[in-house]
């Protein structure tokens, strides 16, 4: 603890000597691994990225002629959530830089995600939080699953699931931004699944209920006259669950589109 503690802090100093990169404000997961786990750290990227979520893994997003920590610095104090991909070689990193973006996630306050891959519990500055173990999907054996308590959760749901409950504000704008500029129906839907997750954690408010349906009118991949789609469905859920909040407008418009 007393390490972490001291990275921690160094890792703080250090980052006062640098100004966020605009660019660094893409990304709002940052995947944190071992090199050994680094194949798995890009697929859980892929998987969350078809969400509409970018994530940050530094082995893909570090530039050959970038300063690797400056890098790995600016981008996590703007991400939102940090992955941990436990395992022996996390916690016996010779790096030690794995104990560095514990320290990093801790000091951003931002919702920590330990997931173990071999057994290894969360420790140090993260022993407080539950681990949930990958696994492979029942169905899909090349889709990544967490065993939470008994059950079974698709990744990127568990993922999504845990911001919420840290921060849904950061999530539903994030989502509704992402849900602006899908281009596919999956991509859509995955959205919607999101901000669902943010309504069971804080319902919507007026306010961010409009926006939803305004987009859901704008966007031919959310409100499409032909297909029936999963966020369609989810849009016409919220509104039905706060038709006070929608506005006599906007509800007369979105149900003539459907």
């Amino acid at each position: 603890m007393l390490f972490l503690f001291g990275a921690f802090t160094s890792l703080n100093l250090l980052a006062m000597n640098y100004t966020m990169n605009e660019n660094m404000n893409d990304y709002t997961i940052f995947i944190s691994h071992s090199h050994a786990e680094k194949e798995l750290a890009t697929k859980i990227q892929s998987v969350m990225e078809s969400y509409g979520l970018t994530s940050f893994v530094a082995h893909e997003d570090i530039e050959p002629n970038e300063e690797w920590a400056k890098t790995i610095i600016e981008t996590g104090r703007s991400c939102k959530i940090f992955v941990y991909i436990l395992t022996e070689n996390f916690r016996d990193s010779t790096s030690r830089w794995t104990d560095h973006e514990v320290g990093l996630g801790i000091g951003a306050s931002a919702g920590c995600v330990p997931l173990s891959l071999d057994g290894t519990v969360p420790y140090g500055a993260l022993a407080h939080l539950q681990k949930a173990s990958i696994v492979n999907c029942d169905r899909h054996i090349d889709s990544l699953c967490v065993r939470s308590k008994k059950a079974k959760v698709p990744l990127a749901d568990f993922i999504i699931s845990e911001w919420a409950k840290s921060d849904p504000q950061a999530l539903f704008e994030h989502a509704i931004t992402s849900l602006k500029n899908a281009i596919s129906f999956v991509e859509a839907n995955n959205i919607c699944e999101g901000i669902v997750k943010v309504d069971e954690v804080k319902p919507l408010t007026k306010g961010q209920v409009q926006r939803l349906v305004k987009v859901g009118i704008q966007n031919n991949q959310v409100l499409n006259r032909v297909n029936n789609t999963r966020c369609k469905a989810i849009i016409l859920e919220l509104i039905k669950k706060h038709e006070s909040k929608v506005g006599e407008r906007m509800y007369k418009v979105f149900f003539r589109l459907s």
